[in-house]
């Protein structure tokens, strides 16, 4: 769990603590642990730019959630694949993993999760040149952020509504959400969302 908890700030030893569960989760036949650690090594892995490594570990590792009935890791590998898709230009691919995901994640009732599945879509959606689809979905997102007023996935959905609205030439639109994320980003220390 812990890996999984640092797989952004610390790719390296969460690379290292994933090795360490699969070893261990092995070594006792626990597979709940085991496909975790395999996700989370995956993870780590494509952070390294070990993209085709990481599929293998992944594969391995929703058979297992399948196979378990663990919908939130089922959940979390597809959402790997849909940032994969996009990211290899296939968006019709991506919105499917995403539109999975999001119902995944209303089958196990985890809103900061379907958070990042509402904002992966409005990304995709962005990046097909969609603007006002995305703005929908991120509106979604900042919706949540009004009730958590924690999340920085929700300021980053706000963030790009507002960038959305500046390549729209609707500058009070995005002047609008730049000042409601600004003090989230801020207050969580995301240094790249303020410079944004």
């Amino acid at each position: 769990r812990k890996a999984w908890e640092i797989r952004f700030s610390d790719t390296m030893r969460c690379g290292h603590l994933s090795e360490e569960a699969i070893e261990l989760s092995k070594s006792i036949n626990y597979r709940k642990g085991l496909a975790e650690g395999l996700r989370t090594f995956a993870f780590a892995l494509d952070k390294h730019s070990r993209h085709e490594q990481a599929v293998e570990f992944l594969e391995e590792a929703m058979q297992i959630f399948l196979e378990t009935g663990d919908e939130s890791g089922q959940s979390d590998i597809h959402e790997f694949y849909g940032i994969t898709a996009r990211k290899k230009g296939d968006f019709k691919s991506a919105l499917g993993h995403f539109y999975t995901v999001q119902q995944l994640r209303k089958n196990i009732h985890d809103p900061e999760c379907d958070v990042s599945a509402l904002y992966e879509l409005g990304v995709t959606y962005q990046f097909l040149g969609l603007p006002e689809k995305a703005i929908e979905i991120y509106h979604q997102c900042a919706e949540s952020l009004q009730r958590s007023m924690t999340g920085i996935v929700e300021s980053n959905a706000i963030n790009n509504m507002g960038c959305i609205y500046l390549e729209l030439n609707r500058p009070e639109e995005a002047l609008a959400c730049f000042q409601k994320c600004l003090p989230t980003i801020e207050s969580l220390g995301a240094r790249r969302g303020i410079a944004r």
